[in-house]
Order: C-alpha cells, then sequence, then structure tokens
C-alpha cells in the first residue's frame, strides 16, 4: 500500500469510529491507487450503506466497493428505511460488490 494509501485508510477509519451509525470494529478498509473496498459483517443494512457513505465522503477517494454483510439473523436489523431498500434494489440488480461510485475520469475504451 503506498503512502498516500494509508492516508487515506486511515481517514476512512477515523471518520467510521467518529460515526455513531457504523459500527467500525466490524468494518474491515482496504485501500488501493484511491479505490476503497470495505469488508466485514454488520447488523442492519442501514449501517452497510452508512459506511460506504462516510467512506466515500473523504477527500482523495476514487470509488467505494462496499461488500460489507449483513447479519442475516441480527435482533437489531430492523424496518430499511426507504432509500436504503432503493439503493437495495440498485447493489442487487448489479451484484453483490457492486461499485457505489467512481470518480476516477472515464477511461477510453
Amino acid at each position: 500500500m503506498t503512502s498516500p494509501d494509508k492516508a487515506l485508510r486511515r481517514a476512512i477509519l477515523a471518520s467510521l469510529i467518529a460515526d455513531p451509525n457504523v459500527p467500525a470494529r466490524h468494518i474491515v478498509v482496504d485501500v488501493a491507487d484511491t479505490a476503497v473496498t470495505l469488508s466485514g459483517r454488520v447488523d442492519t443494512h442501514d449501517q452497510k450503506s452508512a459506511a460506504a457513505t462516510v467512506a466515500g465522503r473523504i477527500k482523495g477517494v476514487g470509488s467505494v466497493t462496499n461488500s460489507v454483510s449483513v447479519n442475516a439473523d441480527s435482533p437489531g436489523k430492523g424496518p430499511l428505511s426507504a432509500s436504503t431498500r432503493a439503493r437495495m434494489s440498485l447493489f442487487d440488480a448489479a451484484g453483490s460488490d457492486a461499485t457505489l461510485w467512481d470518480s476516477s475520469p472515464e477511461r477510453p475504451r
């Protein structure tokens, strides 16, 4: 991991820890050339979504792939918000490891 990627990873981790909606201790952050991959397990879809949102707000992040799993039998799952259900539908259509966004310039094909 390059030095800028290490700094980016530290900034993401600090923001995840500071966010009360994210169980940061259950999130793994990997960074390669500004591309962030989140993995781990959380209790709710809202927590999964919040982790990706937090990571994407960090200056310098090029893209975020959210591979965080949601515990199927978690007692704290609760109802999903309408926005979370909409994002989940998009992710289901794109596959489980969908990239949430990519801010890098479009490359010629």
